[in-house]
């Protein structure tokens, strides 16, 4: 809403709410300033039936030359700013206003895009008042997740740990265009709130009476419809929709099960492979957690401390001798234009490809078979104060080197 964000630094700044026709004139006066700035300008479209608005946003990408913060504020001939990233405010007096009062301002927001498919998305987006939410609401009926980033899915996959956020694209067009969804009618533009909830509902996944029940279910939306008066009357034309498909039917229709659309939705944009090999090396991971850990070792041969971490070294180091079989991974699998996977997620040595094929009897088997033949050559035998003296000798070293130097 206009003026908000500038309620706590400049409490003495109106922001009137503007009337279409002194919006459409601040947009195209605006926006000629700020194409000398940018290469790349975009307007979001307003809501169908929107009787006001609060600011203008614009959406921004390549500067012409380099710009700093004041650098766009004396161009657009802001007197308040609030900078910030990627969106800035700025507060613009206005002459435009049926008042004397000289303290009333239009708050503009400038986003400045990283590159041209963010751009693209916001755009879409945050066009037509609360399409965004809606047709993220109907992504995440179905498993997924639609958002100003790109298209994901809904769960991370458990690599152990972190979980890793899955992208399957940060192109909307493809993005809408897997719910069915053709950005050439998003370009025709839309009147009415009504005929973006009837674009909408020509998804082949759109299911009123599963987007529904979905409602009554959720607090979050419930937070957000309580606020957003679009999104109400979509939730309104979904429970329509579906009491008269019951009238005329008799039932409602099939509902996609999430896990089937995940699978169709991996297959769509080559995700699935990477998918099966994050699955993969997760339940490895975290099968290691549960069979071979310094607890497990302590608890099977009653040795603490160091020689803990000595046993176990000696059975990795056997099982890659014995097993020297690697997870095979295709090179550059991780990093796929719309995902930068750490490649310590992606990597897994032979000896946790053995052990995660082996019962915890069969772990701790080998464990202590490990320890007795160590502590029979006396491997296990651990001299602190030695060890101690040796570490102390070598910071001395090193600082009669440094000083030295």
């Amino acid at each position: 809403m206009g003026g908000q964000a500038f309620n706590a630094q400049y409490p003495e700044a109106k922001f009137p709410r503007m009337s279409p026709a002194i919006y459409a004139k601040m947009k195209d006066r605006l926006r000629l300033v700020v194409e000398t700035m940018y290469e790349n300008v975009a307007v979001p479209h307003e809501a169908p039936e929107k009787v006001d608005h609060g600011d203008v946003d614009f959406l921004v990408h390549r500067p012409r030359r380099e710009l700093t913060h004041d650098d766009i504020k004396n161009t657009i001939g802001a007197r308040y700013s609030i900078p910030a990233n990627p969106t800035s405010h700025f507060a613009i007096p206005c002459d435009l206003f049926d008042t004397d009062d000289p303290d009333c301002y239009v708050q503009v927001d400038i986003h400045v895009c990283k590159d041209e498919d963010e751009l693209q998305r916001v755009h879409v987006l945050h066009s037509y008042g609360d399409f965004g939410i809606i047709v993220g609401w109907l992504a995440s009926s179905v498993g997924l997740s639609l958002g100003t980033s790109g298209l994901k899915l809904a769960n991370p996959v458990p690599t152990q740990p972190p979980n890793t956020q899955l992208y399957l694209t940060i192109t909307i067009s493809d993005a809408l265009g897997f719910f069915g969804l053709s950005l050439d009618r998003w370009n025709q533009g839309f009147s009415t709130q009504v005929e973006v909830f009837d674009w909408v509902a020509t998804s082949h996944y759109f299911n009123p009476a599963k987007l529904a029940r979905t409602d009554s279910l959720n607090g979050t939306r419930k937070r957000a419809k309580d606020t957003r008066s679009m999104f109400q009357n979509f939730l309104d034309f979904t429970l329509e929709r579906s009491m008269s498909e019951i009238e005329i039917h008799g039932a409602v229709r099939p509902v996609h099960l999430r896990q089937d659309v995940v699978k169709q939705a991996l297959q769509a944009f080559g995700k699935d492979e990477l998918y099966e090999v994050l699955n993969r090396i997760g339940d490895i991971k975290l099968k290691i957690k549960q069979v071979f850990s310094g607890t497990l070792v302590t608890q099977w041969t009653g040795v603490q401390g160091t020689p803990v971490r000595w046993i176990m070294d000696e059975v990795q180091r056997r099982l890659e001798q014995s097993l020297p079989t690697q997870l095979s991974i295709p090179d550059g699998l991780g990093s796929d234009g719309c995902n930068s996977i750490d490649p310590t997620l992606l990597t897994i040595s032979s000896w946790q490809v053995a052990i995660s094929d082996m019962t915890l009897d069969q772990v701790q088997e080998l464990v202590v078979h490990v320890k007795e033949e160590l502590d029979q050559q006396g491997k296990l035998s651990f001299d602190f104060r030695a060890a101690k003296k040796r570490k102390a000798e070598k910071k001395a070293l090193l600082e009669s080197q440094s000083q030295a130097i």
